[in-house]
Order: structure tokens, then C-alpha cells, then sequence
């Protein structure tokens, strides 16, 4: 208890996963089609005080990141909208959208449902890449799903059909396979290293869950698209975003919500 207390204290304020970098990007290219309105930005006067700001963008709550096996006392399932413990699966990606100062995401995989060796309650944990800590476990509670404005989303079954019969739990139990063996790599934002290999060195959030599936032939990254007016004819065109972006996966068609998080 005393090793899980002094752990807690340990733990520094962070940026939310997908970092700085991948924002700044996010905004260049807002800048670059900004007239087109492909991309909605910050001013940089409040992006100055966002990149400056010691604090996680989850506020002080800090106690469901990099957790190990572990759940917190803090962590709480009571919530009977969410039904988190009944409704989330293995597999699962979660989609955050306050990580990034709301304007990248965030991306995690659920582990599984476990059950706490010292309390023997359950919860949810996932393994996600994130500032400073680099690939580590971390939990999804109810206080969360709220603060990150969190979504479950799943694989929908007809993707697994053309691996074959009973392929689907193979598949789930593979890719988390992979990314249990990223653990304790380090976070790395380089949206130029596409490579999906299990040997990588970093990984950045959505990268690292875009290729655990990856490697077993499912790509989960979509295309966002933006209604815009070019000479007065309103149309739909792809937004380019760099590397594989959170908001990417959330697009994605193959995915659908389990569990939403919504303004009460």
C-alpha cells in the first residue's frame, strides 16, 4: 500500500500524450488551409499560455496514468451510464477527446478487466504511450471517461471476418501481445517513422495502437473530412493531418462507440 501511495506522489504533471509537437503540427496545417476551414485553431497568444502550462490537461486528477498492475483507490465504477466493467472488452480503443488541449486526442487500448489483489475489486486497464513516462499502463475509471470526454470504440466484427473462423479473439489477443512488449519503450512524437515493427524504440500514442492492429492487417486510421465552400459550392474534402493522429482513429468507419462520454 505504501509502494502504491508513494508512487501516486511521485507522479508529475504532464502533457497530455500526443504532446506539443504533433500539435504545433495540427495547427501549421490549420494555417495553411485556413481559408478553406479544413482545420479549426487556437490563437498563438493562448496556445503560448497552453504550452507553458505545467499542469495535465486532465487538471489535478492524476492518479490514472502510468498505474503499473495496480488500481488506484481513487478509481470509481459507480457510474451506471458508462457500466464500464460490464460493457468494455479487451481490445477496446479509447479515444479521448481533451487529451492535446482538445486538439489532437488521445489513444489508448484496453488491456483487460482485472481484479485488484489487495482490494479484489475490478477495473479497467490499458496501456498507453504519454509524456515523460513513455509506454506504461494506466486505468479507465468513470472520473476519466469525465475528465478526458473519453469514448470506447471497437473493432466491428465483419474486419475480422476475412482471417476466418474463431480468428477474431486471435487477432485481439495478438495485438495486445505487441503492445504489451512496447512497455517501459520510450515516447517519441516523430510522425516521419512510419514503421510498425515490434522492435521500434518510442512510440507516440495513436501510432502505437494504429499498429498493433496494423501488423495483423486491420488499419484503424480513417480520413477526416470537413464541409467546405470553394466558390460558393459547399464540399467534403479529406483534411490532411502528419503521422496517425488520434482524431484519425476516432474517424475511423470500421470502429464503432461502445461507451460515450456526454455532458450531463
Amino acid at each position: 500500500m505504501l509502494k502504491k501511495i508513494n508512487k501516486r506522489n511521485e507522479a508529475k504533471r504532464k502533457l497530455s500524450s500526443c504532446g506539443l509537437l504533433l500539435v504545433t503540427a495540427i495547427m501549421f496545417t490549420g494555417s495553411v488551409f485556413g481559408n478553406l476551414g479544413e482545420i479549426n485553431t487556437v490563437e498563438a497568444a493562448e496556445y503560448r499560455t497552453m504550452s507553458s502550462s505545467s499542469s495535465s490537461s486532465s487538471g489535478d486528477t492524476i492518479y490514472y496514468y502510468n498505474t503499473g498492475e495496480n488500481m488506484p483507490e481513487e478509481a470509481t465504477y459507480d457510474n451506471e451510464k458508462f457500466d464500464l466493467l460490464n460493457k468494455v472488452k479487451k481490445g477496446d480503443i479509447i479515444y479521448e477527446a481533451a487529451g492535446g488541449f482538445g486538439l489532437t486526442g488521445h489513444i489508448a487500448i484496453v488491456e483487460g478487466i482485472f481484479t485488484d489483489e489487495e482490494t479484489e475489486k475490478k477495473y479497467v486497464r490499458i496501456i498507453e504511450a504519454i509524456n515523460e513516462e513513455g509506454v506504461c499502463r494506466g486505468i479507465l475509471d468513470d472520473q476519466r471517461m469525465k475528465d478526458k470526454k473519453a469514448t470506447v470504440l471497437r473493432i466491428k466484427d465483419k474486419y475480422f471476418k476475412f482471417k476466418g473462423k474463431n480468428k477474431k479473439s486471435k487477432i485481439i489477443k495478438k495485438a495486445l501481445k505487441f503492445v504489451e512488449k512496447q512497455l517501459g519503450k520510450d515516447y517519441n512524437l516523430n510522425v516521419k517513422n512510419d514503421s510498425i515493427s515490434i522492435k521500434n524504440k518510442d512510440w507516440y500514442c495513436s501510432k502505437l495502437v494504429w499498429a498493433a492492429y496494423k501488423n495483423y492487417k486491420i488499419d484503424i486510421a480513417g480520413k477526416i473530412k470537413k464541409k467546405v465552400k470553394v466558390l460558393g459550392i459547399e464540399k467534403r474534402i479529406t483534411v490532411p493531418e502528419p503521422g496517425i493522429t488520434p482524431r484519425e482513429i476516432f474517424a475511423c468507419t470500421k470502429l464503432k462507440k461502445i461507451v460515450k462520454y456526454t455532458e450531463e
